[in-house]
């Protein structure tokens, strides 16, 4: 039976439909932040387009990150660290001749890696400082409460990821994550602070940074 010239056009339209959706479909998918395929992030505010990295395994934020030093200003000194893991929880504790000088404690749970306390201060919920799959750009946000007790304030907070480098005796790659708090200060302007992270494959924080000429980089790093 032979088609009609209508219905010839007709199928030659479908036929053209298919193959225009077929080209077009991954590239409308590339340009959606989060959707057909690719790492989907809770609270994404940005969709980065570095490397991937799929879960904790590949990066292991919970590493020890060896031998450190702390940097108050141009005052050097030299720590003992002391990692505590139970369950989920990791501590890092920084001794200097027996003497506590500081503690980070930090979370593993499904699909992230959070800061539980750091500068002193609790965050709650935990801070997310890694979601995974992500890629190296991804920025997300988080809302809750700094608690230094019995004082609570609330808070927000932007997540940013980018690629950096580490100087560990020579430069290593490392992810930078910068989370910065805005926080209730009692005035009409909220107060701000950044906390910085840097992740080595393998090796966990390696170095970071709070603020007020406060910061812990590995022993082996030159010292401005």
């Amino acid at each position: 039976m032979r088609q009609s010239p209508e219905t010839l056009s007709d199928s030659e339209d479908a036929r053209s439909l298919k193959i225009s959706r077929a080209i077009w479909l991954p590239i409308l998918c590339s340009l959606v932040l989060v959707g057909c395929g690719g790492p989907k992030v809770d609270g994404l505010l940005k969709h980065g387009s570095g490397l991937l990295v799929s879960t904790s395994a590949e990066l292991m934020p919970d590493a020890n990150p060896g031998a450190q030093k702390l940097l108050f200003g141009s005052i050097v000194i030299p720590v003992e660290v002391k990692i505590d893991k139970s369950a989920q929880d990791m501590t890092i504790t920084l001794f200097s001749e027996e003497a506590l000088f500081d503690t980070e404690k930090y979370r593993t749970v499904e699909n992230e890696f959070d800061v539980v306390n750091a500068a002193g201060e609790d965050y709650s919920p935990p801070i997310p400082l890694l979601k995974f799959p992500m890629n190296i750009g991804d920025s997300w946000s988080w809302k809750g409460q700094m608690v230094t007790a019995p004082t609570s304030r609330k808070a927000t907070a932007v997540i940013t990821t980018t690629d950096d480098q580490v100087d560990m005796g020579s430069p290593a790659d490392a992810l930078r994550v910068d989370v910065t708090l805005s926080m209730e200060s009692g005035a009409s302007a909220p107060a701000m602070r950044t906390l910085t992270f840097w992740f080595v494959k393998g090796k966990g924080i390696v170095k970071r940074d709070f603020g007020a000429n406060t910061s812990r980089v590995p022993a082996t790093a030159a010292t401005p």
